[in-house]
């Protein structure tokens, strides 16, 4: 039964009905909880409805949401949050017809929110406040440690 909840949650998708596909894949997780694939699916479909959250003004997604992090969560958070959602989606392993758009948006996000500088225009066009770590070192250091030593462009 999960896996019926499972095809319809993913014609939603499909359909560009995104909020319903997350709900339907919500329900078949209820119905089978420790199904990882559609705990996968349905974190697939989180990301892409977290994505349609913008600024009412200049219509930028809050990455934030996409990454499921807080705008005051330190940088090291935020790397571990793209990290996280990554290694959960896997994208080449997952046949969520979302999969490889959901990795873009988190791959998106982490560049924004990974670099102090992209960062804080960010948060000034969204009004959040600045984050407890803001130095320039520790946020290298993660942003390293998040790409295994190369570093992020700012863009």
């Amino acid at each position: 039964m999960a896996e019926g909840f499972l095809t319809v949650s993913e014609e939603h998708f499909l359909a560009g009905r995104l909020k319903e596909a997350y709900h339907m894949a919500k329900l078949a997780l209820s119905l089978d909880p420790n199904n990882t694939v559609i705990d996968r699916y349905t974190a697939v479909y989180r990301i892409h409805l977290a994505a349609t959250k913008k600024h009412p003004i200049t219509g930028e997604i809050d990455w934030y949401n996409v990454l499921g992090v807080q705008p005051d969560d330190p940088d090291h958070r935020v790397c571990h949050g793209f990290r996280k959602m990554a290694n959960f989606i896997d994208h080449y392993n997952l046949c969520a017809a979302g999969a490889d758009s959901a990795y873009e948006l988190i791959s998106r996000a982490v560049e924004v929110l990974a670099d102090p500088c992209s960062r804080a225009k960010f948060n000034q066009r969204w009004g959040f406040k600045m984050p407890r770590q803001t130095t320039r070192s520790a946020a290298t250091a993660a942003t390293k440690s998040l790409l295994g030593g190369a570093a992020i462009r700012a863009f």
